[in-house]
């Protein structure tokens, strides 16, 4: 990824999308906005108890740096499930955890505190796509169904589709218990190559990140076509929210897209 920083706004994005000139797009840190206290600075969030209006401005701010429109920004609901929604209008989403549209300026936003941050751009048709994936939208393979959604709404070519995943916890830092290990290798049998033992008795460790980039390539998607950031939201706390280290109180990042 890119670290790009301006007017005390810092903000990531991947190479390959920016190759195409076809799209705005970031994954905002915690540098550069207004909010205070434990959802200091750029909280992204409205539903962690923020003063709604810093995060009013917080959004302008990253608008206005990235090059969005504010007025035409779509926001996920997001449930820790699979569903997704083609965006026509301006609509609020209700229970959904990844966006596609076909219409440039419509801003594509979904949150994050540690889960894995995904951007598609399909550069041919011109389809761009965002979705969230924790440990259940990762068992429940969401990834696979936006690039299906893609294809089946779109006509997309999972050949020709750039992924970026973002910043997210990584391995050693996310433990769970035997619940998820069990659901996670019943629902995604190639999860199996991406959990270890923890230090910790019945407890394991998982790279989500690991996962959803092997089903990317399990579906199609050429391995070079997948950016991934090389940065965890638990352990860089100067940059990152993250719901492991820091509980609920505290902010979000954002991942956000639109097309030109």
């Amino acid at each position: 990824m890119i670290k790009k920083e301006k007017n005390g706004v810092v903000y990531f994005e991947f190479e390959h999308f920016n190759k195409t000139g076809l799209v705005n797009h970031c994954f905002s840190t915690k540098k550069g906005g207004v909010s205070t206290g434990e959802y200091e600075s750029m909280n992204l969030a409205y539903h962690m108890g923020d003063n709604p209006e810093k995060v009013d401005e917080n959004f302008k701010i990253i608008s206005e740096t990235v090059g969005f429109d504010a007025n035409k920004i779509i926001m996920t609901d997001q449930i820790h499930e699979n569903y997704l929604l083609v965006v026509d209008d301006l609509t609020k989403p209700n229970w959904i955890d990844g966006l596609l549209t076909e219409h440039p300026g419509f801003v594509l936003t979904s949150y994050y505190a540690d889960c894995v941050p995904l951007l598609f751009l399909d550069p041919v048709e011109k389809i761009i796509a965002n979705s969230h994936a924790g440990w259940r939208g990762t068992s429940m393979d969401i990834v696979g169904k936006t690039i299906m959604e893609m294809n089946y709404e779109f006509g997309c070519n999972e050949q020709n589709i750039l992924v970026g995943i973002g910043p997210c916890i990584r391995l050693d830092e996310y433990e769970i218990g035997l619940d998820v290990k069990k659901e996670m290798e019943y629902y995604m049998p190639l999860s199996k190559d991406f959990i270890k033992p923890s230090k910790n008795a019945d407890k394991w460790l998982i790279d989500l990140a690991g996962i959803n980039v092997a089903r990317l390539i399990e579906l199609g998607v050429p391995e070079e076509n997948i950016e991934v950031a090389d940065l965890s939201t638990f352990e860089m706390s100067d940059l990152f929210f993250s719901h492991r280290r820091d509980g609920v109180m505290r902010g979000n990042m954002a991942a956000m897209i639109s097309l030109k």
